[in-house]
């Protein structure tokens, strides 16, 4: 029997971040973007879009208030589209030459080899990319064709070798039924697919509102991702507002695209509080604590991450506790996926 959010925390290990004892910082050196997203964040969808480049100077500035205000190990590189950013690769040379890591979130599509060396040079640790049937790319009508073109991506990792990819999707009425199309792909690329994520379609622009009724349960998703890849989630992520699940982690064992194990809350919370102890800090992703003893056993792990941003209700907004993608914006520590509306002048900061 499927079990309920409620359920399901009581197992789990909740990932003890705040506002500022944080793994991660968000920033987004970019709002330009070559394609039209459905639900996009930033609105690069919208008519009135104004797409422009944020200062280095300025970048640096936010990456230094994280590390000393924020005690980060991560810092991942959003958009609109990050590729297109003119000093992306001096913006990660000076990530790398702070001594943490930098994970690019992009939609690859001026990603190839060449450029793929290029940002591994500069230290990039990890490429999270967007692919889906929505985004009106040329010879991409459904899931099957998307995950061809997702197989040429993992082809190109494998060749260039020493920075881990993963992959990110939005899901919604619309293409629900696609989680079983997309489970036995990344099992099967599990060798070098070393994240999965999925985020429930909202509309969080300021006047919009969720168009052709494409919410999702949350719940559906977690179950129906549980039975599609045979998981075992491990982590969560709260809400402020309730006892709801705003992150949910499970991280599965592979060799040769079969099962070995999974990830229990017992290990996954034994890395945090270890690397916290030692290292003064905790990791965005704890299941990399073991990725070289693994590897080198020809074991592969991969972590499934399903994300329930914020929603807005009578008490105010539900946000996720302890934001793990905060942007330091005009002195404010606010959730990045609410940005448009803080623009707007909503005063929302993070947890």
């Amino acid at each position: 029997m499927a079990k309920t959010q409620q359920e399901l925390a009581k197992q789990l290990y909740r990932i003890p971040w705040t506002a500022y004892n944080n793994a991660n910082g968000w920033i987004e050196p970019t709002t330009h973007c070559q394609l039209r997203c459905p639900g996009c964040f930033r609105g690069v969808c919208e008519a009135d879009h104004r797409a422009e480049h944020v200062d280095l100077a300025e970048l640096k500035k936010q990456i230094t208030f994280f590390i000393e205000k924020r005690n980060v190990q991560n810092i991942s590189i959003g958009g609109g589209e990050p590729l297109l950013y003119p000093h992306l690769t001096e913006l990660i040379e000076h990530i790398t030459s702070l001594g943490i890591n930098s994970f690019l979130f992009t939609n690859a599509v001026l990603l190839d080899e060449q450029k793929l060396n290029e940002l591994k040079q500069a230290g990039l640790n990890k490429v999270c990319i967007h692919i889906d049937k929505f985004q009106q790319r040329d010879g991409i009508a459904d899931e099957h064709s998307a995950n061809r073109l997702r197989a040429e991506y993992c082809d190109l990792f494998r060749r260039v070798g020493g920075i881990k990819l993963g992959f990110i999707m939005s899901v919604s009425s619309r293409n629900m039924d696609d989680v079983e199309i997309l489970a036995p792909f990344f099992i099967e690329n599990s060798d070098i697919v070393d994240l999965v994520t999925f985020t429930v379609y909202k509309e969080n622009l300021p006047g919009k509102t969720l168009k052709h009724n494409l919410t999702y349960a949350y719940e559906d998703l977690i179950n129906r991702v549980e039975k599609a890849f045979d998981l075992e989630y491990c982590a969560y992520i709260g809400k402020i507002l309730n006892q709801d699940i705003a992150w949910m982690y499970a991280a599965t064992l592979y060799r040769n695209g079969k099962k070995k194990g999974s990830f229990s809350p017992e290990a996954f919370r034994n890395i945090q509080e270890t690397h916290l102890k030692e290292r003064g800090r905790y990791l965005f992703e704890p299941t990399d604590y073991w990725s070289k003893t693994l590897t080198e056993k020809k074991i592969y792990r991969q972590s499934v991450i399903l994300i329930d941003g914020p929603d807005l209700t009578p008490e105010g907004w539900n946000l996720c506790d302890g934001c793990p993608d905060s942007m330091y914006i005009d002195g404010k520590l606010v959730p990045s996926c609410l940005l448009e509306r803080i623009k707007n002048g909503e005063n929302i900061l993070t947890r």
